[in-house]
């Protein structure tokens, strides 16, 4: 069973590699069976030649004896100089092959990724499988390699004992039986050595995360501000520190047991050589007989050995390989909250006519046991300009995830235009919302990019780029860039302009408003502004966003007082629901909480210390 487990691994190897670039494989695979051949073909004409040598030496003629040796030493350097052409050739093949192929995985791995559910990153089994592809990834080169080694190794070593059993059959056995040990304990190596980097992935997790706190700008500033470089590198140091008592106490094993085991192959080979040089000074072994066991017994232990070291690069590779292939396989309904899509599902409208409607929604995040949002009833008219208010954990941004089907409910139903979202092709429903998140994505391409990538397929359309720029407030942002839209932001690529997070923000509102579709969602769009700009920036959002659904979340109550429907979240669950001037007369949660931020700005300070008196 385990023979045919990796034998079906070997083939999806093969189909991987002549995927990644069949030409080059196909080239490095005939270069590894000429390599293969040219051995066995140098072992023979050395044998004739020597028994050539000692023909032509008892004739006794100079002459005729250089003569006869022409062909032959001619075909030996032509052999020689063959291999020396070949093996350089399929090395150099092999390399560009293996950069090929790596970044054949590394696109599918990044393809894979990229459909996952969001429900899959809130899963810790998910990350590890994640961190171990992510690593092994780029030892997929390993298998063509492994397989073209191994391939060249074993027909080669057929070759040679094919040789070797000409002048005995035990000799083989003897050969076989000596190395046998070191090819079954390589293979056991490689598959602890596996295993233990397996256990590792939540400590290389933190190595890396460590690193980046360290090598990133983002924590530069409160990494050096509250002194963190001594605690986060004596974090780092330790953690490393254990993974090289793991890699040297197996290494340890290898050591010593390679070397115990390189003396039993030694000593075959030595047994099969005291065989031949008996049998040739009592002259049952002709001396060309000799050369070639001498010569067969060498190449076929050497070989043995290659064979082991094949099998561990083998084992090795196909088990670092085999986690790339689960991650690829990996079945997303395996994990908790994953969206599952039913079987026929039905082209979403360009439009919306009636509105989005939430019946008995609950939603708890996977792995958790405390629900986030409990039991909403909410419809959301067509058109309609809603404000939804609440205390920061009150469950806004959540509710954002569910109307974009980033997340399925817990339980109850989302419809649009009276349709369950679940029976709405999931792209054509996205492409719907035009979304700015309170934890947008800083883009680190041009600016045209960064508010473009609402709708990449408009990225060329500079008109409705600005339109969108001016929309979100953000025309002076543009306009100081040294080279407008096409300015590089950030500091990752080139030479990029950083921006302040009120500029990111307008840029990130930009790209919500870029989207053509009929809903606006724009969570905590001000975040990050002053007072004075977030009521501008409200009021611009408001006249923009005319003929749109538009949802908007705060937890400022001071900046959505006109908006048409305001509704209050609090824990969860919506418990107002109504204009401004209307909560404020029902004196409830939103009257005390809007008096409540009022006040900061309107009572005096208490613990303000008392002036100081003239002398």
């Amino acid at each position: 069973m385990k023979a045919v487990t990796f034998l079906r691994f070997v083939a999806r190897g093969i189909v991987l590699c002549w995927g990644a670039g069949k030409a080059l494989f196909l080239a490095s695979a005939l270069l590894s069976v000429a390599a293969a051949a040219v051995v066995p073909l140098q072992i023979l004409l050395l044998a004739a030649t020597v028994d050539l040598v000692s023909g032509v030496a008892v004739a006794g003629s100079g002459g005729a004896a250089l003569q006869a040796l022409a062909l032959p030493l001619a075909g030996m350097a032509a052999l020689w100089l063959l291999g020396g052409m070949i093996g350089p050739a399929g090395e150099s093949l092999a390399r560009l092959f293996v950069a090929k192929l790596e970044l054949h995985v590394q696109g599918q791995l990044l393809r894979k990724a990229s459909t996952l559910d969001l429900a899959l990153f809130d899963d810790q089994r998910f990350y590890d499988k994640l961190s171990i592809a992510n690593r092994d990834f780029r030892r997929a080169g390993d298998l063509p390699v492994a397989l073209l080694y191994s391939v060249r190794t074993w027909i080669t070593l057929a070759s040679v004992l094919g040789l070797l059993a000409t002048f005995t059959p035990w000799a083989v056995l003897i050969l076989s039986a000596s190395v046998a040990p070191e090819l079954l304990f390589r293979g056991r190596i490689s598959g602890r050595m596996y295993v233990m980097w397996n256990a590792q992935a939540p400590i290389r997790r933190l190595c890396a995360y460590i690193a980046s706190l360290l090598t990133e700008r983002a924590a530069a500033k409160e990494t050096r501000l509250f002194g963190l470089r001594a605690s986060l590198l004596d974090r780092f140091g330790e953690a490393q520190a254990d993974m090289y008592r793991q890699e040297r106490r197996i290494a340890g094993v290898e050591v010593r047991g390679v070397s115990l085991l390189g003396l039993l192959s030694v000593a075959g080979t030595v047994a099969v050589w005291t065989w031949a040089a008996v049998d040739a000074v009592s002259g049952a072994l002709a001396l060309g007989t000799l050369v070639l066991v001498f010569q067969s017994a060498e190449r076929a232990r050497a070989q043995l050995q290659d064979a082991a070291r094949g099998a561990g690069m083998l084992i090795q590779s196909r088990l670092f390989a085999q986690s790339y292939f689960d991650f690829i396989d990996l079945d997303p309904g395996d994990y908790a909250g994953s969206l599952r899509p039913v079987e026929r599902q039905v082209a979403a409208p360009r439009t919306v006519t009636r509105g989005i409607e939430l019946t008995g929604v609950s939603f708890e995040y996977p792995g958790t046991e405390r629900p986030v949002l409990r039991n909403l009833n909410l419809r959301l008219r067509a058109g309609e300009r809603v404000a939804i208010v609440g205390e920061n954990g009150a469950g806004k941004t959540t509710l954002v995830k569910l109307l974009t089907r980033l997340y399925d409910p817990t339980s109850g139903r989302i419809e649009l235009d009276g349709v369950d979202y679940r029976d709405y092709e999931i792209g054509q429903l996205r492409r719907l919302f035009g979304v700015a998140f309170q934890d947008h994505v800083q883009f680190h391409f041009t600016a045209r990019e960064s508010v473009g990538f609402g709708d990449v397929e408009r990225l060329d359309d500079t008109g409705a780029i600005m339109d969108a720029v001016r929309s979100a407030a953000a025309q002076e942002v543009v306009e100081r860039l040294p080279s407008g839209l096409d300015t590089m932001l950030g500091r990752t690529l080139a030479d990029g302009i950083d921006l302040s997070g009120g500029q990111w923000q307008k840029l990130a509102l930009a790209r919500a408003f870029f989207r053509a579709g009929p809903v606006l969602i724009l969570d905590e769009p001000t975040a990050a502004l002053d007072a004075r700009a977030e009521h501008e920036l409200f009021d611009r959002i408001l006249a923009s966003s005319r003929g749109r659904t538009t949802i908007i979340n705060s937890h400022r109550f001071s900046t959505v007082r006109s908006a048409g429907r305001i509704l209050v979240l609090h824990e969860g669950e919506i418990v107002e629901d109504g204009d401004h001037a209307g909560l404020m007369k029902r004196n409830g949660r939103y009257a005390e909480l809007f008096r409540l931020q009022a006040s900061r700005y309107t009572d005096p300070p208490s613990d303000r210390p008392p002036e100081p008196q003239a002398a």
